[in-house]
């Protein structure tokens, strides 16, 4: 991996996500099969994948085999991320907030969180590990852990002109925000949307804000069908 690109994202807010088996593997899997899992459940419906899987060896982006898993990482853009896939099936990825580049005009002043992008994120966080599973990992479950680090301060922001902004702050105070899920073969085997729509009404919950969860909902039917 890059050298200081670890710290580079832990320097502000960021997302953590670790996925681990609900019980260890019986059989590892190979460092060739670690790659093609993430790679073929990899989700991509907003012009980026998640997690990215970056095929350069650059100073933009890279991958490698560390004996015990393989790393692959990205540093381009607004994208600062890494990830890696353990031969025991626990899969760990650190993701840099894109709000952090302030690329967008439109953001105000301070460290905010947007709505939209936050629903989008959760979305297909939960997605990946439901991929994950109907590829063969978690015969017996999974538990899976999401935190976003560094965001005491954080208010939530919504971008979208359609979409009614908030009429006072909605921040937290928390300087991380965890949440988890321990989940069955039969959890894993539905929708992945069972599981982000309660992640994402929890994570808003810290901000001060109860979100319309047919809303809520409605927005990630709409990612999935790709209308933004």
């Amino acid at each position: 991996m890059k050298e200081g690109l670890l710290e580079k994202i832990q320097a502000d807010t960021h997302w953590r996500v670790n996925i681990r088996p609900a019980v260890p593997v019986a059989e590892k899997l190979s460092l060739q099969r670690c790659a093609q899992v993430v790679e073929k459940a990899s989700v991509s419906l907003r012009g980026w994948d998640y997690p990215h899987v970056s095929t350069r060896t650059d100073d933009h982006g890279g991958s490698g085999l560390y004996g015990e898993f393989v790393a692959n990482w990205c540093d381009w853009n607004r994208h600062t991320e890494f990830w890696r896939m353990y031969k025991s099936s626990q899969f760990l990825h650190y993701l840099s907030l894109r709000e952090n580049m302030r690329e967008d005009d439109r953001m105000p002043e301070g460290k905010v969180l947007n709505v939209t992008g936050t629903v989008y994120s959760l979305t297909e966080m939960a997605e990946f590990l439901f991929r994950l599973a109907r590829g063969g990992l978690y015969e017996h479950g999974a538990k899976i852990h999401i935190s976003l680090e560094r965001a005491s301060g954080r208010r939530l922001w919504v971008s979208e002109f359609n979409r009614m902004s908030f009429f006072n702050k909605k921040e937290t105070q928390a300087e991380t925000i965890n949440l988890s899920r321990d989940l069955t073969s039969s959890d894993l085997a539905g929708a992945s949307n069972s599981v982000s729509l309660p992640l994402i009404l929890e994570l808003f919950d810290h901000f001060g804000w109860t979100a319309n969860r047919d809303q809520i909902a409605q927005d990630q039917a709409n990612f999935f069908r790709k209308q933004f």
